[in-house]
């Protein structure tokens, strides 16, 4: 016959992942967690996260919650952590106590039942108001940055124009992009908590735009004030433009707004049967100027800028272990796996919207990123755009290079001056 102790030892080592999802836990990997809202806080925050390796979980709401498998059914079914106890062991073994005690009261239980429901009401009103504040914030940044583009002058003519040159993107009629004279780059000051200047620079404007064509942010390009390329920004306490390892303190180029999984439109013909898509402005428009310059037509092609990597490709399914079995240390100097984002999307999240009549594309891929997290990320959105019907196929530039790399290098080896 089991004994009592025994009967608490079985619930305690039970599978803490099963026992969440038996509570209505809705979880997601997350580096070694899973990780995902609270079936009894609510809300729309990774508030609860659990360690399968541990055996325990955290619960951030409410002055937070943490423990083993047996502490997580108290909490999510607000049992009482000392009076509840066995109720909850007997919930995770589905049996009752081999000695016969009664766990929980009938009272007891519609108490607690009734208080679960109204913590329930409060999670979801405050979830709602909590959204609301999200849609208000988003929609106002998507009006300030709505702002930037409006004001923004043609390209033609600009200093805007003249870093593309320097690029070797000569052929910009056409092109969806605009110019600022000067605009502010503003840099968070951890002494003084909050946004400082970094000074004034002339900034390429590109719109993000979402699948419905309506506008969510826009991209910005800051320039250096004088030559005609990406400007190197300085701290504004220290003067310093690079950190130790040689690289720029602060990015050239920024994204302000609530892009989501929106694009560039470089070019935009009704209906594009076939499209090309790359992670950056320069790499998109070097590859429409080269065929331009072979003699292809590319005015009935979508040129579009999928804005980053990540977004190009989409939520991955899981985290998987790089190729070449990469390792770096953690915060404690331990070599670990580097870990990469997979090849299968997760196909409960969304990703980029190609316009629907598109039924081929192109997809540019990198060469000077790491390889397989590029690799990865194309296969996801080739994958996401199979199911609309569309065929990809990828193209490579020469390892080490980008298509601009690429393009500059073409350019370099032209005899005389073209203009």
């Amino acid at each position: 016959m089991t004994t009592r102790a025994e009967w608490v030892e079985d619930a305690r080592l039970a599978d803490i992942v099963e026992v969440a999802g038996r509570l209505g836990a809705k979880l997601r990997q997350a580096g070694r967690e899973l990780v995902g809202p609270c079936p009894l806080c609510g809300g729309r925050g990774d508030k609860l996260q659990i360690n399968p390796a541990k055996r325990i979980f955290n619960c951030g709401h409410d002055g937070g919650a943490g423990g083993d498998v047996v502490a997580l059914v108290c909490h999510v079914r607000d049992y009482d952590p000392k009076l509840g106890f066995l109720a909850a062991c007997e919930w995770i073994n589905g049996t009752p106590p081999p000695d016969g005690e009664v766990t929980e009261t009938p009272a007891a239980r519609q108490e607690r039942e009734q208080r679960a429901e109204e913590r329930r009401r409060d999670a979801e009103r405050k979830a709602e108001r909590d959204d609301d504040a999200v849609r208000r914030f988003r929609e106002k940044e998507r009006e300030r940055a709505y702002a930037i583009w409006n004001a923004g002058v043609p390209l033609a003519g600009s200093h805007a124009a003249a870093y593309l040159a320097a690029r070797g993107i000569l052929h910009q009629s056409g092109l969806r992009l605009r110019f600022a004279a000067s605009m502010t780059y503003w840099v968070w000051s951890k002494a003084q908590k909050c946004f400082v200047s970094a000074g004034d620079y002339p900034v390429m404007l590109a719109a993000i735009v979402g699948a419905d064509g309506r506008f969510l942010a826009v991209h910005q390009t800051f320039l250096d004030p004088v030559a005609p390329r990406k400007a190197l920004i300085a701290d504004p306490t220290t003067g310093e433009t690079r950190d130790t390892a040689g690289r720029p303190l602060y990015p050239p180029k920024k994204v302000r707004g609530p892009r989501g999984t929106g694009i560039i439109h470089l070019t935009k013909p009704p209906a594009p049967i076939e499209v090309t898509v790359g992670e950056g402005i320069e790499t998109t428009a070097s590859v429409r100027d080269s065929a331009i310059d072979a003699g292809r037509r590319v005015d009935e092609i979508a040129w579009i800028v999928g804005v980053s990597l990540g977004n190009l490709g989409g939520a991955a399914a899981e985290a998987v272990r790089h190729p070449d079995g990469l390792k770096k240390p953690d915060a404690r100097g331990r070599l670990r796996l580097v870990r990469i984002p997979g090849p299968e999307p997760d196909w409960t999240k969304p990703g980029i919207v190609l316009p629907p009549s598109v039924r081929r594309a192109l997809l540019l891929c990198d060469g000077d990123s790491d390889r397989a997290t590029v690799d990865y990320a194309t296969r996801r959105a080739a994958r996401r755009w199979a199911r609309a019907g569309v065929s990809t196929r990828r193209a490579w530039p020469t390892d080490g290079l980008d298509f601009n790399d690429m393009r500059q290098a073409e350019m370099l080896a032209r005899p005389g001056d073209r203009t």
